[in-house]
């Protein structure tokens, strides 16, 4: 379903580039910056980790006020889990585990003032590392996508948007058989070129 999603949304931002690119009002850049993330559930330790992102924007503008902005990022997400139930309450018995996404955000802009835009969107993952495992005979805990709800503020200096975002997952990516939502959360920090 969430493969289906990021489909559907590429699509989307390619035909609204297509139609877009020769008007005013649209940039595109390169970004990269930090996650501070943690996976939710019972299993996982409750502490954020680090990750980073890195990716393309563009922004297309309708008004003064109001815009969009698509982005194709490549996320990496970090998280400690318990290899066995009872590990979760042995702070020492947890692993460290990297989850990679490729993510396209769609977030829309309200510019409150010159340098300043309020952010809120959706951001569809596919996992690219789907083997990623818990211990060695459980394979494939992660589903292949992952859905998440956006919120964040921008500063846009000159050529360089410097942006900061809260994200939580809005579907479980937990693929084992055990009884419990796992959800991507945590902060995204960026600092973003404008180079057109």
């Amino acid at each position: 379903m969430q493969t289906k999603v990021t489909y559907i949304l590429l699509a989307c931002i390619l035909s609204i580039l297509s139609v877009t690119t020769h008007g005013q009002g649209v940039q595109f850049g390169i970004k990269a910056g930090a996650n501070i993330t943690k996976v939710t559930g019972q299993s996982f330790k409750d502490e954020f980790n680090y990750g980073y992102q890195t990716g393309l924007f563009g922004v297309i503008n309708f008004s003064e006020k109001w815009g969009i902005q698509p982005e194709l990022l490549f996320n990496q997400y970090g998280a400690k889990v318990a290899e066995q139930p009872s590990d979760v309450y042995d702070p020492n018995n947890f692993k460290d585990v990297k989850l990679n996404y490729l993510s396209v955000p769609v977030l829309l802009n309200y510019n409150v003032i010159k340098p300043l835009t309020l952010q809120g969107g959706l951001q569809a993952g596919i996992l690219t590392n789907k083997n990623e495992h818990l211990t060695q005979t459980i394979e494939n805990a992660f589903k292949g996508g992952d859905l998440s709800l956006l919120l964040g503020v921008q500063l846009n200096i000159a050529t360089f948007k410097v942006s900061g975002r809260w994200y939580t997952g809005l579907n479980n990516i937990n693929n084992t058989s055990k009884p419990e939502d796992w959800k991507n959360t945590g902060f995204q920090v960026s600092l973003g070129w404008r180079f057109l």
